[in-house]
């Protein structure tokens, strides 16, 4: 495990997998896994407003939907993400990474 987030609107908890590059989704009420995303997460970050998960990793931002738990958008970035944000107010994800790029930011577009 390297990461953890709680989405509150759907009562589920998504866990990186550093290892396997997935993201296990766990329901909340019943602590079972539910799902497994390929997606590489070494951070995340959860969009309330439109009930989003953001996932943080080697050279990419993945965009999960919380009530799907699908992947919806795939970014490459030239950076390794190691910290997410949501500004709720302005509608942005910021990033820090390292490497190629020392900060990102992505605003939030519905798909």
């Amino acid at each position: 495990m390297q990461a953890l987030c709680y989405n509150p609107t759907d009562d589920k908890v998504y866990c990186a997998n550093s290892g396997s590059n997935t993201v296990t989704v766990i329901d909340g009420a019943t602590d079972s896994v539910i799902a497994t995303v390929p997606a590489p997460a070494w951070a995340f970050c959860y969009n309330p407003t439109n009930d989003k998960i953001y996932c943080g990793g080697a050279h990419t931002v993945t965009v999960i939907d919380g009530v799907t738990d699908s992947i919806i958008a795939q970014r490459t970035r030239m950076c390794i993400v190691l910290l997410l944000q949501f500004d709720q107010q302005q509608g942005l994800l910021r990033g820090l990474g390292l490497f190629l790029r020392a900060r990102d930011r992505w605003r939030d577009q519905q798909p």
